[in-house]
This record gives C-alpha cells, structure tokens and sequence, in this order.
C-alpha cells in the first residue's frame, strides 16, 4: 500500500509539473551571458544577425521530452562440484555436483523533461530453463517458479528551482564509502555482489532530498517506507558530506527508526601516494542485533541494548599504468573488524540441549543460526577481501582478467574467484568464471557443501 502511494505521487508530479521549478525571467535578464552577439556587436556592419544560424530542433525536442528504453540480457551456465563430505551426506548439505542454466535481464525505461525531472524504471527479469539439478528432493520446494520477475527500482526526479533536489519511489542508494562492506549503510537490503560490485540491486521504496551548497558540500535525507503500513513506522536517515583540502572527502551520516537505536556513522575518501583511501565507521548501542551466546552448556539468545557496537572497514585502491595503457593494473582491497563476530564455530553440526541437558532431536547449531543470527560476510570477528583486474592481456584491447578473494580471518575460510572477461562487440560481453571454496568443513564460505564452481556467461546490451 505505501509503495503504491509512494509511485503514484511520484507520476503525478512528474505528469504535472509545478509552476515552481519554473527558470525565473528576471535572473534570465541579469545574466551577462543571456545578451545575444548581435546586441554585443550592434554597431558593426560586418556582423551578421545570427538568428537565421539557430537550430531550434534540439531545444524543441528537450522540451517536448525525451523517452527511452534500454536494457540488459544475460545468460549463464554454471556447474558447482560438492566436496566429497557432501555427496556422502546429502541429507544434511541438500547436494551433490550440480549445474543449472539461467536467463536474466533488465528492461530499462528513462524520461526526461525540461527543468531536471526525470522518471526511470528496472525491471528485472530472470528463467531457469534448466534447475540446478544434483539437489536433495527434501530440499526442494514445490513452490519453486522457473521465472522471477522484480521491480529493482521505479522513482522520479524533481526540484525546487535546482537548489533541493528529490528522488521519490524505490531507488538504489549509495550510503557509505566502502567498495565491500558498508557498516553504515542500513537501507539497503539487496548487499553488494562479491562476484560483481557493480551489478544492479534492488531499490528501497522511500524518498531521498539532496541540498547542495556549492561543489564542496551537500545533505542528504532518505525517509525509508520500505516493508511499512504506518509512515511512523518508516526509517530516517540523514549524511552531510564536505569537501577538505580539495582531495578529501568526509561524511557524518545518522539512521534512526522506531522500536530501534539509533546508528551514527562516518566515513572518509582521500587520494594520497597515487593511490585512493577509503574508511567507514559505524557506531549504536546494542547494534540492533540479537546474539546466540552460550550459557552453562545450553544456546540462549541475547540482546544488550546499553552495548556499544562498532563495526569498522579500511581500504585502498591503486591503479598503475603499464607501457602506453593508462590504469592497466587495478588492485583494491578492503578489511572489516567487527568485534561483535563469532569466534566459536556456529556452523558446526552440533546437537541443541536444553536446559537440563535434553538433547534436542533433529535440531541442531547450524539451523538454530541460520534460521535467525546469520548475516552473511558480517558473521565473524575480522575480514580482508581483495579486488584486482588486468587489461589488455596478452595485447588484446578486448581482453580482459580479473580476481576477488574474500576471507573471513576469524575462522580461516575464504573464496577466490578469477574472471575472463572477452568484449565481443562494443555491446556484447563473454566471462568464463572460475572459484573455489577454502577452509575446514562447515566453516562460512564451506557450510554450504562447495567445493568450487565453473560459471560462462554472455552479456548483450542494447
């Protein structure tokens, strides 16, 4: 109900634009620059009225409107191998060796207006010709869809005279200065992609304000209605963001919602020794977040409000020339402490007691976890990830490869992806990806079962 509200009032001031974002005639009248050359030269015989030289079509058309439509289509087929513990016991990891072949795509609609408004969709589309075969029949669900479809983002964009700006409607954000994690981003749900950083999420449904003062600074407010019946039961959010020295930028952001405590968080992005530096803070009391802590033998649940929590990320990026090929090397990496991570194994298969020392039956840690206290990439105590590219390889301008890592320290698994990326076209793109999974059994990046994966794709844009 509030996301259909929040769209309808977003296409009615789109499709009725206000007399308020009108451009003002007398500030027309007062700039030097609105003077035509014939009124500068009016005295010269030699120049010639330049009214007959103007091309009014581009003007006309822009202020009729532009409308378009784009998208994206790809296509993968990926087979995932099992460790050998998996494929002795599928009833537990749900999985042999397993392959499946998926379509998805994004169908892309933008309008523009004169005075900054704009509307834009993503729709997102995906098929599954071919299940992920290999699986358990207890693990599978008769509900199961061979087709998706979701509305990643669908928002408008107007203004007051270009000095506060809106963007209503279910929209991606960007919150934080981290390339990985983001601890002090609490509005999006969709969390970056590992194996694409850039790939398109889904939106939150809300309405964001930008106010800019100059070139060095801006506000920022996002009112997040996302998942809500009640405007008090809506998120706020608000950042204000500088510009130092001319090549450094910091934030100071906050995020506050009914029933929870508030998170304040800071963030910073400087270019120093040829290399860009980046780090984010987040900081709450309780961290908005329920623990599974061991007490006398038996696994209770735990929640503190009066504990600060803090969550830190550092990284860089560094980018190196190589013979005549501007930023032919491309290396980042990026590191998280989390204090409040686990450092006991919750993964593990271990049977639940209950007080009294009953064990349950059928139940054990690892689904007690899952089922509630796990966020993936955020779980242990101490992370580091790396992300690194080369083009140009073997001379060849469309040839490209590439590789991520990421491993949490604290309890010693990791993944490491490579990528060959090969431009076919300007407008189509083939990837063969490669990874595998580190690390003792039933640890973050092994519970699943995964010994590793071989992945190709196209890519077509149009």
């Amino acid at each position: 109900m509030k996301k259909t509200a929040i769209r309808l009032i977003c296409l009615v001031i789109i499709l009725f634009p206000l007399p308020v974002w009108a451009d003002d005639p007398a500030a027309k009248e007062s700039d030097p620059f609105s003077r035509s050359e014939e009124d500068m030269f009016s005295n010269s015989t030699s120049v010639e009225a330049v009214e007959g030289f103007k091309d009014n079509t581009i003007t006309d058309k822009f202020d009729q409107g532009t409308f378009g439509f784009s998208g994206e289509l790809k296509g993968t087929a990926g087979y995932t191998f099992a460790t050998d513990r998996a494929k002795v016991d599928t009833s537990v990891y749900g999985h042999t060796d397993a392959h499946a072949i998926t379509l998805d795509g994004d169908i892309l609609f933008d309008a523009r207006w004169r005075y900054g408004i704009k509307f834009f969709s993503d729709v997102y589309l995906t098929y599954t010709p071919v299940k992920e075969t290999g699986r358990d029949d207890r693990f599978l669900s008769d509900e199961e869809d061979d087709y998706d479809t979701i509305v990643r983002e669908a928002f408008g964009d107007v203004n007051i005279a270009r000095k506060v700006y809106f963007r209503i409607g279910k929209q991606t954000l960007k919150w934080g200065k981290g390339y990985f994690w983001n601890p002090t981003d609490l509005i999006s749900t969709d969390k970056k992609d590992f194996n694409d950083i850039e790939a398109r999420r889904e939106g939150a449904d809300g309405i964001k304000m930008q106010v800019p003062f100059g070139t060095g600074h801006n506000l920022y407010s996002f009112i997040d209605t996302t998942d809500t019946d009640e405007y008090s039961d809506s998120a706020f959010a608000g950042k204000v963001e500088f510009l130092v020295l001319d090549n450094t930028e910091l934030s100071f952001s906050a995020w506050t919602k009914k029933a929870y405590q508030p998170v304040y968080g800071f963030d910073f992005s400087t270019y120093g020794f040829d290399t860009q530096w980046r780090g984010e803070l987040s900081l709450s009391k309780g961290g908005n977040r329920h623990y599974l802590v061991n007490e006398n033998g038996t696994w209770v649940d735990q929640y503190d409000p009066d504990e600060m929590i803090v969550q830190m990320v550092w990284g860089f990026t560094k980018k190196v020339d190589i013979g005549d090929i501007t930023d032919r090397l491309s290396l980042t990496g990026e590191f998280l402490i989390n204090p409040k991570g686990y450092e006991e194994n919750m993964l593990a298969r271990t049977p639940l007691t209950l007080p009294g020392g009953t064990q349950m039956t059928g139940v054990t840690l690892r689904e007690l976890f899952l089922s509630k206290y796990y966020t993936p990439n955020y779980y242990g105590k101490t992370y580091a990830a790396f992300f690194a590219s080369y083009s140009h390889l073997l001379d060849m301008s469309d040839l490209t490869i590439s590789a991520n890592g990421i491993a949490n320290i604290s309890d010693g698994s990791s993944v490491i992806a490579t990528n060959l990326n090969y431009s076919l076209t300007f407008d189509t793109l083939l990837t063969l990806t490669v990874s595998t999974n580190l690390g003792p059994h039933d640890r973050e990046y092994t519970f699943t079962g995964n010994l590793g994966r071989v992945e190709g794709s196209f890519t077509m844009t149009f």
